[in-house]
């Protein structure tokens, strides 16, 4: 019984650290949030020639 408790525990924290590492290493998103016009007319011509 001991060892689950202590198992458990040593698995509990492990998570919490992991989560805790993954939210600091979480990238930024790279992208702009305004485009310019030109930009989007170019992004529209792009998905305008994905066939489908």
């Amino acid at each position: 019984m001991f060892v689950i408790l202590v198992a458990g525990t040593v698995l509990v924290l492990v998570l919490l650290n992991w989560t805790r590492k993954a939210k600091v290493a979480a990238p930024a998103s790279s992208a702009t949030p305004n485009a310019s016009p030109e930009e989007l007319a170019r992004l529209q011509r792009e998905l305008d020639r994905i066939p489908g």
